[in-house]
């Protein structure tokens, strides 16, 4: 008489093992066609469609690529990176126009400075002046 025999292999084994297979499955099947696959993948991604702050939408009025919102971002950077550095290195020469055109215009501002305190003398509310006058010494 033949007598069986009997394994026991638990659950947890047995799912193990064919988690490992399944992944090593996958792996094999990735590795053949991962060129193919990555390929289909970064084309998907630069062609995605994208709103004004660059997520991918699948709305059909955003014309706009991931590609061309990239390159229009790293531009504004650049642009806006070049006019920092002419107003960093142009500053000089900027203070001195200003501070020009303010002494030029020093009796505008004395007159508009006039015609304020004497609007605010003769308006009904109370106002306290000082005037103090700088002789340049």
């Amino acid at each position: 008489m033949s007598e069986l025999a009997k394994i026991e292999i638990d659950k947890a084994t047995v799912k193990a093992i064919i988690d490992k297979q399944v992944q090593a499955a996958i792996v094999r099947e990735l590795d053949g066609t991962k060129d193919l696959l990555f390929e289909r993948i970064v084309e998907d991604l630069v062609n995605s469609r994208v709103n004004d702050r660059g997520e991918i939408t699948r709305d059909s009025w955003s014309k706009t690529t991931l590609v061309e919102w990239l390159c229009r971002e790293q531009i504004k950077k650049a642009a806006q990176e070049a006019v920092e550095q002419f107003f960093a290195r142009e500053a000089p020469e900027i203070q001195k126009a200003v501070a020009k055109e303010l002494t030029r215009q020093k009796a505008k501002f004395a007159k508009a400075a006039v015609d304020a305190m004497i609007g605010a003398a003769t308006s009904s509310y109370r106002y306290n002046f000082k005037i103090e006058v700088d002789d340049g010494g």
